[in-house]
């Protein structure tokens, strides 16, 4: 099997079994995310050979993505916290590129803020 096959064949496996993991998440089974952290390690992190791409990044070299939302930061309390520090203190509150919902069945979901605009290589 040619080595651009393989990576395909190995890149099918690997989505095949976070779709069975989210399935199970879904359905109230939470302890499905380590299994599903790992799939998602073999197809963002690890590579075969030191200096080699992640899996998803060797089947599709040329993959870009969206990049995430800037960070904006606050020096001042938000909402739900409220920053004690000195005059010295550097401490900020950041607000994550994400939104979270809460459906009415307990699924929590966070969706990333992406800037669709802004494509960056999956390498």
């Amino acid at each position: 099997m040619e080595q651009r096959d393989y990576l395909k064949q190995h890149l099918r496996e690997v989505m095949k079994v976070i779709d069975s993991c989210l399935e199970n998440i879904y359905a109230g089974n939470i302890h499905m995310y380590r299994p599903l952290a790992g799939q998602l390690r073999i197809l963002l992190c690890d590579t075969q050979r030191k200096g080699d791409n992640s899996l998803l990044a060797s089947t599709y070299p040329d993959l870009e993505v969206s990049s995430l939302m800037p960070t904006p930061w606050s020096e001042r309390k938000s909402e739900y916290i409220e920053l004690q520090k000195s005059e010295n203190d550097t401490i900020r509150i950041a607000q994550m590129p994400f939104e979270i919902t809460v459906y009415s069945n307990g699924l929590v979901v966070a969706d990333l803020q992406l800037a669709s605009s802004n494509l960056v290589p999956i390498k």
